[in-house]
């Protein structure tokens, strides 16, 4: 018995089989008279064997910054996240030229500062637990009965470590971030969730910056 594939289609691919051992029946096996037809899909992206840009979002891990090594520790996933609440705001720095009359060339270029960097995402989870943890404040109560958070008087200074891990394991690490942190509710037809604001601050130990991404590792 022997295999005879025909017809491959570019995105779709699908393959013919048809036995037969001689010309004559092939032939009229090609013609219509077909015993076996198997139509098989191939998946076209492969990310290990074609090039593959970083997107998406897979998870969000937030951690303790430890000042001594600069780095994060004890990660932990973040919890449920608004959907499309995940944005990133990134500014150019800013410049002021100083420019000589009737012409067009800068004689001095005065750096104002190096523009900013701020992650944003709204938390789903608005618990009392949550709401200390990212606003400061207090909890009273003891478990399983109802916790209560109690706002503070003077908004804290509130550091965390995290990590955004994109759908190809692209990982976008910010080692010290000032976390600013809002509730926010629209009554009726909103959610209840503290809206959070990420900046990167400066770690404090040479050589560990404040932010670091690091692109997938690709398997062969």
């Amino acid at each position: 018995m022997s295999l005879m594939i025909i017809g491959l289609v570019t995105t779709s691919y699908s393959a013919h089989f048809y036995k037969g051992d001689n010309p004559t029946e092939q032939s009229a096996l090609m013609a219509g008279v077909a015993t076996a037809e198997l139509h098989v899909h191939f998946e076209t992206i492969n990310r290990f064997t074609m090039a593959e840009y970083p997107y998406g979002i897979k998870k969000v891990e937030v951690g303790d910054f430890n000042p001594t090594t600069g780095l994060g520790e004890n990660y932990e996933d973040i919890g449920k996240i608004l959907r499309d609440s995940i944005t990133t705001n990134v500014t150019a720095p800013t410049k002021t030229k100083i420019l000589e009359e009737l012409t067009n060339t800068p004689v001095h270029v005065i750096e104002n500062n190096d523009g900013e960097e701020t992650y944003s995402l709204s938390l789903l989870d608005a618990s009392a637990a949550n709401l200390a943890k990212y606003l400061g404040g207090t909890t009273t109560g003891v478990a399983p009965d109802p916790l209560s958070w109690n706002k503070p008087l003077v908004n804290p200074t509130i550091i965390h470590s995290f990590k955004f891990t994109l759908k190809t394991d692209t990982v976008i690490e910010i080692r010290k971030g000032l976390v600013t942190g809002v509730r926010q509710w629209d009554g009726r037809a909103g959610a209840f969730v503290i809206a959070l604001t990420i900046e990167p601050l400066d770690t404090g130990v040479a050589d560990v910056l404040p932010v670091k991404i690091t692109d997938y590792t690709a398997q062969v």
